[in-house]
């Protein structure tokens, strides 16, 4: 007898013991659905970002390739022919300017000649 109500006490102090663990999983698993509520939230915004970044970049990755062919057939004597010119067309020096730009380069046909002064060189920079 006196074994069977220590055992009895014993399973009562578990019962009250899981009857809170019962109560702070329940805490936790209220937290848990909010954060995975945030969290989704956060996930849909990021895809639809990284969807309309990737239709972006699949509507310049055309224009990219044709630039970098056009850079392929670039020639030295090409070069040397633009930097040859005293008074280039206004066209030419919107180029360079808008090259120069990119390359961190001041704008003006002067600075636009500096840098084609060594052609292999400002080609490979291309």
């Amino acid at each position: 007898m006196p074994e069977i109500e220590e055992k009895s006490k014993a399973t009562q102090e578990m019962v009250k013991d899981l009857e809170v663990q019962s109560k702070d999983a329940a805490e936790i698993e209220k937290t848990t659905a909010v954060e995975e509520a945030a969290s989704k939230k956060i996930f849909n915004s990021v895809s639809a970002i990284k969807a309309e970044c990737e239709g972006i970049l699949a509507e310049a990755m055309p224009a990219l390739n044709k630039a970098l062919a056009a850079l392929d057939t670039l020639q030295k004597k090409d070069i040397d022919e633009m930097k040859a010119y005293a008074n280039p067309p206004p066209d030419l020096v919107l180029v360079m300017d808008g090259v120069g730009l990119l390359l961190g380069k001041k704008a003006g046909w002067d600075s636009a000649k500096q840098m084609m002064s060594n052609p292999n060189a400002f080609i490979a920079e291309l």
